[in-house]
């Protein structure tokens, strides 16, 4: 019954300040105000400043944390031993017979580009339009 009552407090009290956040101040609501002075503050952009230092400290000591991994776990394997950096020596190659099929579908497009070309500046030569 306790949660009840404090869901329904708290919707209440959202409920008031949205409300009251619709004033008006002049030209703009105390919303407007709000929002631009958490825009504008000095207190907001030493907060920004902050948590650009912390994102960058936690990625740098990320980093070192890898490195230092790799210094002592990776230390004792050759570069082939380790994930990621094996190789089975398989290659995939293309059969000679897809190539040539290829290459043969190529020259028939180009040739049927050239010959479609070719009708187009006869036609144009002797006035005939094309609809």
């Amino acid at each position: 019954m306790g949660d009840i009552i404090f869901a329904i407090r708290m919707l209440v009290i959202t409920v008031v300040i949205v409300v009251l956040m619709q004033i008006k101040l002049g030209d703009a609501t105390l919303e407007t105000h709000a929002h631009q002075w958490m825009r504008s503050s000095a207190a907001v952009e030493a907060l920004q400043d902050v948590s650009k230092g912390a994102v960058k400290a936690m990625s740098q000591g990320y980093q070192a944390l890898l490195a230092m991994i790799d210094r002592n776990v990776g230390g004792g394997f050759s570069r082939e031993q380790m994930a990621g950096s094996r190789s089975l020596g398989l290659g995939l190659e293309r059969s000679a017979g897809y190539e040539k099929d290829l290459e043969n579908k190529r020259r028939a497009a180009d040739h049927a580009s050239e010959t479609s070309a070719g009708a187009d500046s006869n036609a144009t030569a002797t006035g005939e339009d094309k609809l």
